[in-house]
């Protein structure tokens, strides 16, 4: 009787949300979404907006779960970027190898079906051997894939991902367009 009303504050009171959807004879989901990073109720401290601005810039954000890709898309594009999405490491890899000066840097999950992000990235780097890329990762502090290592990777971050952060690292580099 109270477990979902109980879950549903402790959600909402971390700043995600509950969504229950029933329909007779097909059962019940619930669906919880969980914030990406924390969130604060005054916008981020962006500093010098200067340091920030990604305008001309176009990304592609690689994660299995929408919702993560969908978080940092929407900051990226306040900050004027054009973001594409995708969800499987396969179509990342395809639109890359398609088009590999069309993308100022790709920011991908690690831990994904089909291709990890080092096995992403070592599909890649034939194409496109001077595309940023930024992977995002829960096993920050722990991942040991040789393939991103050296100058294979822009960057590496801890999930929950400091959007701040990462605004600062895609600015710093160079255009690509």
């Amino acid at each position: 009787g109270l477990g979902l009303a109980t879950a549903a504050l402790q959600i909402r009171s971390l700043g995600g949300g509950i969504n229950v959807e029933t329909a007779q004879g097909r059962g019940t989901r619930v669906s919880l979404y969980w914030p990406v990073a924390k969130i604060d109720a005054t916008a981020p401290d962006l500093g010098d907006a200067r340091e920030h601005d990604l305008t001309g810039r176009t990304f592609l954000v690689l994660d299995d779960d929408p919702s993560v890709s969908a978080v940092v898309a929407s900051f990226l594009e306040a900050l004027g970027a054009e973001v594409a999405c995708c969800e499987d490491p396969r179509d990342a890899a395809t639109a890359i190898e398609e088009d590999p000066n069309g993308w100022s840097a790709l920011i991908t999950d690690y831990d994904m079906p089909h291709l990890s992000g080092g096995a992403l990235v070592a599909r890649i780097r034939p194409k496109a051997p001077d595309l940023p890329v930024f992977v995002v990762t829960a096993l920050a502090k722990r991942l040991s894939d040789p393939r991103l290592s050296g100058d294979e990777v822009s960057g590496v971050f801890a999930k929950p991902i400091d959007l701040v952060q990462l605004s600062q690292a895609l600015a710093a580099i160079p255009s690509r367009q």
